[in-house]
Protein backbone atom coordinates (compact mmCIF):
# COMPACT_ATOMS: atom_id res chain seq x y z
CA UNK A 1 0.00 0.00 0.00
CA UNK A 2 1.44 3.22 -0.82
CA UNK A 3 2.14 5.44 2.25
CA UNK A 4 1.20 9.15 0.58
CA UNK A 5 -2.32 7.54 -0.51
CA UNK A 6 -2.77 7.05 3.67
CA UNK A 7 -1.11 10.84 4.69
CA UNK A 8 -3.64 13.63 4.56
CA UNK A 9 -2.41 16.52 2.09
CA UNK A 10 -2.58 18.69 4.49
CA UNK A 11 0.19 17.14 6.84
CA UNK A 12 2.69 17.11 4.14
CA UNK A 13 1.83 21.13 3.50
CA UNK A 14 2.22 21.92 7.00
CA UNK A 15 5.87 20.76 7.28
CA UNK A 16 6.37 23.21 4.65
CA UNK A 17 7.44 26.04 7.19
CA UNK A 18 10.01 23.83 9.11
CA UNK A 19 13.12 24.66 6.85
CA UNK A 20 11.77 28.84 6.70
CA UNK A 21 11.63 28.23 10.55
CA UNK A 22 15.05 26.83 10.30
CA UNK A 23 16.74 29.40 7.88
CA UNK A 24 15.54 32.43 9.33
CA UNK A 25 17.14 32.40 12.74
CA UNK A 26 20.56 31.42 11.14
CA UNK A 27 20.06 34.09 8.38
CA UNK A 28 19.15 36.36 11.46
CA UNK A 29 22.41 35.38 13.40
CA UNK A 30 24.72 35.89 10.11
CA UNK A 31 23.12 39.86 10.30
CA UNK A 32 24.04 40.03 13.70
CA UNK A 33 27.71 38.88 13.40
CA UNK A 34 28.22 40.73 10.55
CA UNK A 35 26.61 44.24 12.25
CA UNK A 36 29.11 43.01 15.54
CA UNK A 37 32.05 42.66 13.37
CA UNK A 38 30.82 45.76 11.19
CA UNK A 39 30.92 48.26 14.21
CA UNK A 40 34.17 46.89 15.50
CA UNK A 41 35.84 48.03 12.44
CA UNK A 42 34.29 51.28 11.96
CA UNK A 43 36.52 54.48 12.44
CA UNK A 44 37.07 55.83 16.31
CA UNK A 45 35.37 58.97 15.05
CA UNK A 46 32.60 60.41 17.38
CA UNK A 47 29.11 60.82 15.83
CA UNK A 48 27.40 64.09 17.02
CA UNK A 49 23.94 64.63 15.65
CA UNK A 50 22.02 68.06 15.07
CA UNK A 51 18.42 68.25 14.12
CA UNK A 52 17.48 71.99 14.15
CA UNK A 53 20.27 73.73 15.48
CA UNK A 54 19.72 71.46 18.66
CA UNK A 55 22.41 68.83 19.79
CA UNK A 56 20.67 65.24 19.96
CA UNK A 57 23.84 63.01 19.96
CA UNK A 58 27.14 64.37 20.83
CA UNK A 59 30.33 62.04 20.99
CA UNK A 60 28.71 58.75 20.31
CA UNK A 61 31.57 56.41 20.02
CA UNK A 62 30.25 53.20 17.85
CA UNK A 63 33.73 51.68 17.95
CA UNK A 64 34.59 52.34 21.65
CA UNK A 65 31.11 50.64 23.20
CA UNK A 66 31.80 47.47 25.44
CA UNK A 67 31.14 44.00 23.40
CA UNK A 68 27.71 43.95 24.93
CA UNK A 69 26.59 46.61 23.79
CA UNK A 70 28.08 46.07 20.06
CA UNK A 71 25.97 42.86 20.05
CA UNK A 72 22.88 44.95 21.33
CA UNK A 73 23.06 47.46 19.00
CA UNK A 74 23.31 45.06 15.68
CA UNK A 75 20.50 43.21 17.21
CA UNK A 76 18.79 46.35 17.13
CA UNK A 77 19.73 46.98 13.69
CA UNK A 78 18.96 43.06 12.41
CA UNK A 79 15.42 43.48 13.76
CA UNK A 80 15.59 47.46 12.50
CA UNK A 81 16.13 45.09 8.90
CA UNK A 82 13.53 42.88 9.64
CA UNK A 83 11.54 44.99 10.16
CA UNK A 84 11.75 46.70 6.73
CA UNK A 85 11.46 43.66 5.05
CA UNK A 86 7.89 43.30 6.42
CA UNK A 87 7.03 46.84 6.25
CA UNK A 88 8.07 48.02 2.60
CA UNK A 89 6.44 45.46 0.77
CA UNK A 90 3.01 45.99 2.94
CA UNK A 91 3.12 49.50 2.05
CA UNK A 92 3.85 48.44 -1.44
CA UNK A 93 0.95 46.56 -1.82
CA UNK A 94 -1.77 48.93 0.11
CA UNK A 95 -0.03 51.84 -2.47
CA UNK A 96 -0.72 49.72 -4.99
CA UNK A 97 -4.10 48.62 -4.10
CA UNK A 98 -5.60 52.18 -3.57
CA UNK A 99 -4.44 53.01 -6.91
CA UNK A 100 -6.07 50.25 -8.35
CA UNK A 101 -9.33 51.32 -6.38
CA UNK A 102 -8.93 55.03 -7.61
CA UNK A 103 -8.78 54.16 -11.47
CA UNK A 104 -11.60 51.77 -11.27
CA UNK A 105 -13.55 54.07 -9.66
CA UNK A 106 -12.66 57.07 -12.07
CA UNK A 107 -12.88 54.80 -14.82
CA UNK A 108 -15.19 52.08 -14.25
CA UNK A 109 -17.78 53.93 -12.75
CA UNK A 110 -18.36 56.30 -15.55
CA UNK A 111 -18.28 53.66 -18.11
CA UNK A 112 -20.77 51.86 -15.92
CA UNK A 113 -23.14 54.99 -15.64
CA UNK A 114 -23.04 55.55 -19.58
CA UNK A 115 -23.43 52.02 -20.79
CA UNK A 116 -26.65 52.02 -18.02
CA UNK A 117 -28.02 55.51 -19.72
CA UNK A 118 -27.47 53.83 -23.30
CA UNK A 119 -29.49 51.12 -22.38
CA UNK A 120 -32.08 53.06 -21.02
CA UNK A 121 -32.16 55.34 -23.75
CA UNK A 122 -32.49 52.61 -26.45
CA UNK A 123 -34.42 49.94 -24.70
CA UNK A 124 -37.25 50.96 -27.30
CA UNK A 125 -35.38 50.18 -30.57
CA UNK A 126 -33.74 47.10 -28.57
CA UNK A 127 -37.48 46.18 -27.52
CA UNK A 128 -38.72 46.69 -31.31
CA UNK A 129 -35.73 44.68 -32.66
CA UNK A 130 -36.38 41.38 -30.17
CA UNK A 131 -39.98 41.63 -30.85
CA UNK A 132 -38.95 41.57 -34.68
CA UNK A 133 -36.86 38.98 -34.35
CA UNK A 134 -39.55 36.86 -32.53
CA UNK A 135 -41.90 37.13 -35.17
CA UNK A 136 -39.51 36.11 -37.67
CA UNK A 137 -38.01 33.34 -36.54
CA UNK A 138 -40.52 31.75 -34.26
CA UNK A 139 -39.76 28.86 -31.46
CA UNK A 140 -39.32 25.32 -32.63
CA UNK A 141 -42.29 23.30 -32.14
CA UNK A 142 -40.04 21.08 -29.58
CA UNK A 143 -39.22 24.61 -27.77
CA UNK A 144 -42.71 25.50 -27.04
CA UNK A 145 -44.89 23.48 -24.14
Amino acid sequence: MNADATTPTGSRRSRAWVPFALIVPLLFALVVLGLVSGLGAIDHAPIHVTIDGEPWIAGLDLAALPPAHKVLVACLLAVALLAALVIVPVALLVAVTAIVLVLVAAIGLPLVAVVSLLALVLSPLLLIGWLLWRALHPASPTMRA
